[in-house]
């Protein structure tokens, strides 16, 4: 479907360099909201509470090696800045008994961990996740192209965050 799309005559395509990098941008944008659809439809299938797709980012990554996180830690390893939305997703998750505070020491250092509920939930998610993703992907997908589109996606989430920073200066 993407390979349909034509991307020459796109505002955003004023040079031969940028048709493949619009073509892409577009594919980018339509694979997350994909993606984010299809998060909450597969914990709507272990979880009632309506969390959004933020929200389970959020709980997947608290959940994470098992360890406390810091909201400053969650922020960088999901690259936000909106750190009022992830606030507010904390006290959601928390609210909804998934997370717990730990370390309350200073608003600054305050830690969070996901609970015995949590760890239910996010344990049921991965089951429902490779059942109904993973076991498809396997025969269609080679895991050499997906390690590939994971590296390119890292170097170009730099580039990016480059020219945020460079458009600062202007």
């Amino acid at each position: 479907m993407l390979e349909n799309i034509k991307t020459d005559d796109w505002h955003l395509s004023n040079c031969e360099l940028s048709r493949p990098i619009t073509k892409l941008e577009f594919g980018v944008e339509r694979l997350i909201y994909s993606y984010f659809r299809w998060k909450v439809a597969c914990m709507s299938t272990v979880d009632d509470a309506g969390l959004t797709a933020e929200d389970i980012s959020v709980l997947n990554l608290i959940r994470k090696d098992d360890k406390p996180k810091k909201l400053t830690e969650i922020s960088h390893m999901l690259n936000r800045s909106d750190v009022s939305n992830l606030q507010y997703a904390v006290r959601k998750l928390t609210k909804e008994g998934l997370i717990s505070k730990q370390d309350q020491s200073s608003r600054k250092d305050t830690t969070y961990m996901a609970t015995q509920k949590g760890i239910s939930i996010t344990s049921d998610y991965a089951a429902t996740r490779s059942k109904f993703l993973i076991q498809s992907v396997a025969g269609q997908v080679d895991l050499a192209e997906l390690e590939a589109a994971a590296n390119t996606l890292l170097r170009l989430t730099g580039l990016y965050d480059q020219a945020i920073s460079q458009t600062k200066v202007l």
